[in-house]
């Protein structure tokens, strides 16, 4: 809720057209909320500042098979076909005079890594001039946690099995 709050005061302030759209009742993951928060916002955030008044920014979560696709697609600038192959690297940063806001080039990089720590992915598609598309990928399940060494389970007093990430699962 703080996000979305967030953002459509922002989106009112600068007439933008910002809509959610899922029809997934019940996708549940395995994710550490705090760092996927910081995801979504980073992308959001970016998709806010280079997104012109009356423009539009969607937020899509998509159900697969064995995974899930949350995308920021916006109707913004635009990246070079040249930046997209360096984008998540640490300090890029996408040069414009127009920006008032300025970049210190790490949110990508950041998020592309607390991505990765997830087992999941990150791709971006753009145009100039007609706007960009971010797809963070998590997979459904456990098991790749598991298998890839990405969560600790550790043992209670009671015995029961627990992890960190477990507490904190919630459905989106």
């Amino acid at each position: 809720p703080n996000i979305m709050d967030y953002c459509l005061r922002i989106a009112n302030k600068k007439n933008i057209n910002f809509q959610f759209e899922s029809y997934n009742q019940d996708l549940f993951l395995w994710i550490d909320i705090d760092k996927i928060e910081k995801v979504i916002f980073n992308l959001l955030s970016n998709a806010f500042k280079y997104t012109s008044n009356g423009k539009s920014i969607l937020i899509k979560i998509e159900s697969k098979d064995d995974s899930a696709c949350i995308s920021i697609i916006d109707e913004g600038k635009g990246i070079s076909i040249d930046k997209l192959e360096t984008i998540f690297q640490r300090f890029e940063t996408i040069i414009n005079r127009d920006l008032l806001e300025p970049s210190s080039g790490i949110g990508l990089s950041v998020t592309r890594q607390l991505v990765e720590l997830h087992g999941g992915s990150i791709e971006v598609t753009s145009e100039l001039g007609v706007g960009s598309s971010f797809c963070v990928t998590l997979r459904k399940g456990k098991e790749h946690l598991i298998k890839n060494n990405l969560v600790e389970f550790i043992l209670t007093d009671s015995k029961k099995e627990t992890t960190i990430i477990e507490e904190e699962s919630r459905a989106i």
